[in-house]
């Protein structure tokens, strides 16, 4: 595989500024020194293009000859994408239907129209079945522990409403000196 980024001075991939053949700044569009590609008189051409995906030269990209196999975010592999590839963990979790092994764009369950833990919907807020989390009439997530106060350590309430904050000397919240900014 070669380096994907161009050399500061020609724009040519394969090698950086500090290896380049040429001393001076060179049009990316016609190879010319004495202006950029931005005002080149030259109409804009392939021809010194250098391919991105296969390292040729002549064409760019987008009209890359051997670009027909598509190549996998993960592993940099050709011939398939990230869901099949081979490489990733196999304990791959599917959002579909909560199995493993597999993601929701290659489940059979969600293909075949269910979803969920054993092929029924399941919503992620509620765990309730046949809706999704959108559409969720919950008023929040159940099992969830009660919000504890970061002053007193009781549950209930957050420090911002702390009763025993509320008690202290001057109104001010426990651990702050309105005094240390300014003998700082």
């Amino acid at each position: 595989m070669f380096r994907r980024r161009g050399c500061y001075v020609c724009g040519q991939l394969g090698h950086l500024a500090e290896n380049c053949s040429y001393t001076d700044r060179r049009c990316f569009n016609c190879l010319e020194a004495g202006h950029e590609s931005s005002a080149c008189p030259a109409p804009r051409t392939t021809e010194t293009k250098q391919c991105y995906n296969c390292g040729g030269k002549g064409h760019i990209k987008t009209d890359c000859p051997s670009i027909d196999t598509p190549q996998c975010y993960s592993c940099g592999g050709k011939g398939h994408v990230k869901a099949n590839c081979p490489t990733v963990d196999k304990e791959k979790k599917c959002f579909g239907c909560g199995g493993s092994g597999h993601v929701k764009a290659n489940c059979a369950t969600v293909k075949a129209g269910g979803g969920g833990a054993g092929g029924k919907l399941t919503c992620r807020k509620c765990g309730g079945p046949n809706h999704f989390a959108r559409d969720c009439k919950a008023d929040g997530p159940v099992n969830v522990k009660p919000k504890s106060c970061y002053t007193c350590n009781q549950t209930g309430h957050i420090a911002k409403h702390c009763p025993q904050a509320q008690t202290d000397v001057a109104g001010t919240a426990p651990g702050t000196n309105p005094t240390a900014a300014l003998t700082a």
